[in-house]
């Protein structure tokens, strides 16, 4: 039966159809769309949900239901005070809901400021005040000057000539440059309150959306007044479009009406999550959870069958004393074997929870916050913007932390995917040369050299004429806006690409200057003697898919296109009838020059168009801006419709000549790659740029080095790739020599998305110590990275400075922005960001590197002292018959988590370094070591697992030895179960602090008072227990009273750790890691330091009557050798035997003092 034919299933069919009376399309017979008002809630909670709604999100956590279900059992069967189980989770639950509520609070003020914003409402031909709130889509608007935009709003009319104004997207965008944006042209001549009055009309556009650079609608207007007719057209852009966010700035006022508002608008939409990162050492530590949880069910699942057992079982039995007898009313059970099986569960299932620390959940996260203030405060990360000392001071740029979760994989890192341009070089574009008709201008050598060739009185009319084409070319194609310094007086260019403003200036010092720029014009100064002004007719804007821009003006001489791009693109439309073929060779081999040179290029060219010509085109692109498709694919079938409209027009092109501006590299760049590809960090460029100057800046860099061969992948057709790759995979497989692979777009198209492409790919970009990726895309980038994060499961980190780097920088693991010239998008949209490249070395080595270090520290210490705390529980079930009776103190179970192992950890996770800063900047290999799992491995974790075995184990076995024949003190008090547990505890603290101990490199003056805190507030809380009356009086004078309390202190923890200390010297001694090296070096030297102050002080014999100077000599022979051999870890085996050799055939002493030294940590060399 047909589910539309149940009661059900006709219900449901009214209800998508509407009731009676409900609003519907006329056409389709669907509910209208329900436009929002501006009312903006970003907030989670309300006051009367937030308990619930927080509770809920909190229990959505496996651990937090694992926990509450013991504090259930715990109130059902208290085998122990409910307080142990409900304070620690009370506590963690309040902590985190404090959190939330701080951050849903401050939430809450931003969305009231902004729905509280004034605004002016058009209505009747009055201006209304009314709150932002309440505006709604198709509210007429009237904006003042600096007033903040509340909605996006379709311009109608500005107090500027033709409808201009301008708007800062700071919010949006981050740029500060201001941006031109033009009011509807037929609306652009109402600049009075009536006019904009009269206005009726209807908006077609594309549903709401994310995207901030297009927009694709039409309007049809109406105005009573006679003028615009009836159901007049017009295309809506961005171009007439003010954003929600911006500002509005050097217009007086601006009428308008409201296209998205609310959660509809650009700057809401881009508000979404695009999904939260989290660590790889997060996925370690749930799978550390999983094993635990394991772990926990076996122990509870052991326990249970011995204490069934153990009923009918002799063995399994607990002796028994010879006084106790089972004689008697009370002996008789009256529960079940049901009831009596449940309990047992409940109380062995409540003692066990504490095999999972619940602490670590905030140790870790109190930890990243406290790295993450340290990056912040970091002195050697901050950077200046260029100027005067005075203002520098004032332009500080520290370095942003976004995401604290992603710190440990800083030090993780093995794939860095970088951009070029801004990311690399400083995008402060300076033109270099120009090439015009053969000829080349060098200009940064001779400034003005083309203004001086174009006043030569011998120039012919016809070189002239191209190069006057070409300087209009260069004046009329592009987006800059000119405007004047308030200040000097001087004439300034806003543009968004630096590359614009460049050749303006240049131009600008040649003697041709662009002093004005309306929508519908370009007023152009030619040696303060003449002033044209073009009328513009249309402007089609560069795409990344186009990679070009053309302008049609209409000149004296007739309708002209000039248009400027990528020199490929230029070539494809040029006229080979018009052109020269020599001279397109000729210009064609000069672009590769300037790009071999690392210069940026860009090709200029030029033609006429009649009238007809104009018209047919302005017909086909008027009609493709105004098309908006049906469903979701109508804004590509736009898009495209007005590509291939520029390209009818944008043919037949006739070559003017070519720019190359220079970029220089920012500073320590080829430092910074040296240096993290000696660590082995596999750096992949990925850049827009031509092969040769993507090339040429891999090679400036030290990205390529001149031993490197490159093998380049630039094919047209997909079987040629195919070989190619199998070629470069045969000479890979020789390994006789180091190798760069150049990829470039084109090529790079076939392979993504070809499995067997994709492998082959990797493959050789593996053995490859550089790749490099040019005339990319930024949804090629991004594919770039997600194939190697999700093939190899290696930690990528992409980093970037523009928009176009903004995809590849989520789709890494740890996305990095650069605060550059190109806004703050790409700086906003990563998880770390600063204002230069060289930063990132410090990042990942020094501030990467000691996070990875301090957390898998905390993150063992908190498993194996839960471990061993309770598998001595576990080993005490057999005393106690596995009645699930507790061996320890209920308070000291509560606060062993929260107070007593807290501090110490915690302080060493902050404070923690296993050599200093210095060292790790000279030797690479460090960063690899802790990369390749030094600190965090399977050998590792078995031993923290062994080691908390075996403490369990032998402190069990020394507390049963020691109190299994009775103690009594000197007043006859015998040792009863309250001084058993505080005997027991103390144990376990204190042997798991001392193994905490161990662990330390760096001793600070925070974890000496972290130590001392925890083992004095041990004694504190204990002797408060006893003095409210939670603890039984006198037990912690009576234990103290006994001598072999503190004989066990002494002896049975340093006798569990023994072995671990054994195990640390035979390792430290005889196979040392690359970091107890340098760290006995860094000891050397402190030594030699303090010999040094002594001998000057006049001293020649130390406190035991040792020859000083003798001893300085040992230690500067060590040191000696611990120097050359840190140069043959940087160097190589075979190069340091060579040096070797040399020196001691110059030096015969030095095999003698080797000897004399030997079984010293200097003899021993760096195994990185």
């Amino acid at each position: 039966m047909r589910a539309d034919h149940t009661a059900w299933g006709r219900v449901r069919k009214v209800l998508r159809a509407g009731f009676p009376g409900r609003d519907l399309d006329p056409r389709t017979r669907r509910p209208r769309y329900k436009y929002p008002t501006n009312n903006i809630k970003t907030t989670k909670y309300t006051p009367a949900t937030f308990l619930p709604v927080n509770l809920l999100f909190q229990f959505k956590r496996f651990y937090n239901i694992y926990f509450l279900c013991a504090a259930i059992f715990v109130c059902a069967e208290p085998s122990l005070s409910p307080v142990t189980e409900i304070m620690p989770l009370t506590l963690v639950l309040t902590i985190t809901a404090i959190k939330d509520a701080l951050e849903d609070y401050r939430r809450h003020q931003q969305d009231r400021r902004s729905n509280s914003l004034e605004c002016t409402l058009v209505r009747q031909g009055t201006l209304i005040p009314i709150k932002s709130k309440d505006i709604r889509p198709g509210d007429v608007l009237k904006i003042c000057k600096n007033d903040k935009i509340p909605a996006d709003v379709v311009l109608f009319a500005s107090s500027m000539d033709e409808g201009a104004c301008f708007v800062e997207t700071s919010e949006l965008d981050g740029e500060t440059n201001l941006k031109r944006k033009c009011a509807l042209s037929l609306t652009s001549d109402f600049t009075r309150l009536d006019q904009i009055s009269l206005l009726t009309g209807k908006i077609t556009t594309e549903m709401p959306n994310e995207r901030l650079a297009r927009l694709d609608g039409r309007i049809k207007l109406r105005y009573n007044g006679g003028r615009p007719k009836s159901d007049e057209v017009a295309p809506v852009t961005m171009t007439n479009v003010a954003l929600r966010g911006s500002w509005l700035k050097n217009t007086e006022w601006v009428y308008g009406v409201v296209l998205y508002a609310g959660v509809d608008t650009k700057m809401m939409r881009n508000l979404k999550n695009t999904g939260l990162k989290f660590s790889t050492m997060e996925t370690k530590l749930n799978r550390m959870i999983i094993a635990i949880f394991i772990f926990n069910a076996v122990l509870l699942v052991c326990s249970m069958c011995f204490a069934y057992v153990g009923e009918y079982s002799e063995t399994l039995r607990a002796p028994t004393a010879w006084y106790t007898t089972e004689e008697g009313p009370e002996f008789v059970s009256s529960s079940s074997d049901a009831r009596i099986f449940v309990g047992q569960l409940m109380n062995f299932y409540v003692v066990y929870t504490f095999v999972i620390p619940i602490s670590v959940f905030i140790s870790v996260e109190m930890c990243r916050v406290v790295q993450a203030l340290w990056m912040i405060w970091d002195e050697e990360m901050r950077s200046y913007n260029e100027g005067p000392l005075s203002q520098a001071e004032l332009e500080e740029i520290a370095m942003h932390v976004r995401n604290s979760n992603l710190n440990e994989d800083l030090g993780a890192v093995e794939y860095i995917f970088s951009d070029k341009t801004g990311t690399l070089t400083r995008n402060v574009m300076k033109l270099s040369k120009w090439h015009i008709g053969g000829r080349t201008f060098h200009e940064l050598q001779q400034p003005g050299s083309l203004g001086q060739r174009m006043r030569d009185p011998s120039i012919s009319d016809e070189e002239y004429d191209l190069l006057m084409a070409f300087c209009r070319n260069i004046a009329v194609c592009h987006a800059v806006l000119p405007c004047e310094d308030s200040k000097t007086g001087e004439l300034l260019y806003e543009a968004q690409s630096p590359d614009e403003s460049a050749l303006l200036e240049a131009l600008r010092d040649n003697g041709v200057v662009l002093k004005a720029k309306t929508k519908d014009s370009v007023t152009v100064e030619i040696f303060g003697l003449i002033t044209e002004t073009y009328r513009v007719l249309k402007v089609l804007e560069f795409t990344s898919d186009r990679k070009c821009m053309s302008v049609i003006i209409d000149t004296p001489q007739g309708i002209q296109l000039f248009c400027k791009g990528a020199d490929n693109v230029i070539l494809a439309r040029s006229d080979s009838v018009e052109n020269d073929p020599l001279q397109m060779r000729q210009l064609d081999s000069t672009v590769r020059r300037f790009s071999i040179a690392g210069l940026r290029t860009l090709m200029l060219a030029w033609r006429p168009l009649s009238p007809e010509e104009y018209r047919i085109f302005d017909e086909k692109y008027s009609k493709a801006e105004c098309h908006i498709g049906d469903g979701e694919d109508g804004t590509e079938d736009r898009e495209e419709l007005i590509r291939v409209a520029c390209e009818t027009i944008e043919g037949r092109l006739r070559l003017l000549g070519c720019t190359a501006i220079e970029d220089r590299l920012q500073d320590q760049v080829p430092e910074t790659i040296e240096y993290l590809m000696d660590a082995d960090i596999k750096i992949w460029l990925l850049t827009g740029d031509k092969q040769e100057t993507a090339i040429n800046i891999g090679i400036s860099s030290r990205l390529i080095s001149p031993a490197m061969k490159i093998l380049v992948l630039n094919v047209k057709v997909e079987r040629d790739c195919r070989l190619v790759l199998e070629y470069f995979i045969e000479k890979i497989k020789e390994q006789k020599d180091r190798y760069a692979l150049v990829v470039n777009g084109e090529s790079l198209a076939f392979v993504l998305g070809n499995e067997i492409f994709e492998e082959m790919f990797l493959r050789i970009g593996t053995n490859c110590h550089s790749v490099i990726c040019c005339r990319v895309t930024p949804l090629q980038k991004a594919l770039v990275v997600k194939l190697v994060r999700k093939k190899l499961h290696k930690v990528t980190l992409a980093i970037g400075d523009g928009a176009n780097d903004i995809s590849m920088i989520q789709a890494a693991h740890v996305g990095v922005g650069i605060e550059g010239m190109e806004g703050a998008q790409a700086a906003r949209s990563s998880d770390f960001s600063f204002k230069q490249f060289k930063n990132l070395k410090r990042l990942l080595t020094i501030h990467g590197r000691y996070s990875y270090l301090r957390m898998s520290k905390i993150i063992f210490f908190s498993f194996y002292k839960s471990i061993c705390l309770i598998t001595v529980q576990f080993w005490f079930g057999f005393m106690n018959a596995w009645s699930g009776g507790a061996l320890y103190d209920d308070n000291f179970l509560t606060l062993w988590n929260m107070v007593f192992t807290a501090l110490l950890p915690i302080a060493t996770a902050c404070f923690e370094k296993d050599v200093e800063e210095e060292s790790i900047g000279k030797y690479p290999k460090l960063y690899k070591a802790v990369k390749d799992g030094l600190y965090w491995n399977t050998l590792t974790m078995a031993g923290w697992g062994i080691a908390s075995f075996w403490h369990s184990g032998a402190l069990f076995g020394s507390i049963y030895a020691s109190v299994t024949h009775g103690i009594v003190n000197g007043d006859s008090i015998a040792l009863d179960t309250s001084m058993l547990s505080f005997y027991a505890g103390s144990l376990v603290l204190i042997t798991v602090t001392l193994k905490m101990l161990m662990m330390i490199s760096n001793w600070t003056l925070p974890i000496f008072l972290a130590l001392g805190i925890s083992m004095a507030g041990y004694m504190v809380v204990f002797i408060g227990l006893e003095v409210v009356g939670l603890l039984e009086s006198g037990v912690f004078a009576a234990l103290h009273s006994m001598p072999f309390y503190y004989l066990g202190l002494l002896v049975i923890p340093i006798g569990c750790l023994l072995p671990d200390y054994t195990i640390a010297f035979y390792r430290r001694q005889y196979m040392p890691s690359d970091a107890q090296i340098i760290q006995e070096d860094q000891r050397l030297a402190k030594m030699k330091v303090k010999q040094q102050a002594a001998m000057a002080a006049g001293s020649s014999k130390d406190k035991n009557g040792k020859n000083v100077r003798d001893d300085l000599e040992d230690q500067e022979t060590m040191m000696e050798m611990g120097t050359r051999l840190s140069r043959r870890s940087q160097r190589g085996e075979e190069e340091y035997s060579q040096e070797s050799d040399e020196e001691e055939e110059e030096d015969p002493d030095v095999e003698e003092e080797a000897k004399r030294e030997e079984g010293g940590f200097g003899t021993r060399e760096l195994k990185a």
